[in-house]
C-alpha cells in the first residue's frame, strides 16, 4: 500500500478510526478498530474490501480479530492470498490454535488487477465473495461478534475498506 492509500471503514456515518499502522519490506499493516460502530452483526451485513494488486504482489492478509493483539487474541476469520503460488486460504485462531476452514480451489486475483472482496455475515457461517464470484462459506469457529478489530497485511493498494449494513442495502 502506497503512502496515498486510505482505509475508510463506515456504514452510512459510522465513523471508525485507524489506530496503527506500520511498514515493513515493501508492504503494509494497517489495524482498524471498528467495534464501537458495529455493535452486532446481523444476517446479511457484510464487510467489503476494494484492492488493486501491483504486478509484483506479493499477498494479502485480511483478519478479523477478537481483541487489539494479533500475535495473541483469537482471529474470527484470516482471508489468505499468495499471489505467487495462486493460493487462497481461510483460517480461524481459537486459544492460539489454528484451524485451517478452507482452502478454495478458485484464485479470483490477477497481479496487475482490481478485486472486491465481499465477506458476508450469514448466521451460521460467512459467505466470502471476490468480484461478484463466491468462492467459500466457512463455519464461524469464534463468535464474529467478539470482533473488534480488521487487520490488513498487505503490499497490494487497498482502495476502500467498507462495513456494510444489511438494513442500510435494501
Amino acid at each position: 500500500m502506497g503512502s496515498n492509500n486510505s482505509v475508510n471503514i463506515n456504514g452510512h456515518g459510522n465513523h471508525i478510526s485507524s489506530f496503527s499502522r506500520d511498514r515493513r519490506a515493501g508492504s503494509t499493516s494497517t489495524c482498524v478498530s471498528y467495534s464501537d460502530s458495529v455493535k452486532e452483526f446481523e444476517v446479511g451485513d457484510l464487510v467489503e474490501v476494494t484492492l488493486i494488486v501491483p504486478e509484483r504482489g506479493r499477498g494479502l492478509n485480511i483478519g478479523f480479530l477478537a481483541g487489539i493483539d494479533k500475535r495473541e487474541d483469537d482471529i474470527a476469520l484470516l482471508f489468505s492470498a499468495d499471489f505467487f503460488t495462486k493460493q487462497l486460504n481461510f483460517y480461524a485462531r481459537k486459544r492460539q490454535r489454528w484451524d485451517t476452514l478452507q482452502t478454495s480451489e478458485k484464485f479470483p486475483f490477477e497481479q496487475g488487477g482490481k478485486g472486491v472482496i465481499q465477506i458476508k455475515y450469514m448466521g451460521s457461517h460467512n459467505q466470502v465473495s471476490v468480484n461478484g464470484q463466491e468462492i467459500a462459506n466457512l463455519k464461524h469457529r469464534v463468535d464474529p461478534n467478539s470482533v473488534q478489530t480488521i487487520f490488513v497485511e498487505s503490499d497490494v493498494h487497498i482502495e476502500r475498506m467498507e462495513f456494510r449494513p444489511f438494513k442500510e442495502r435494501q
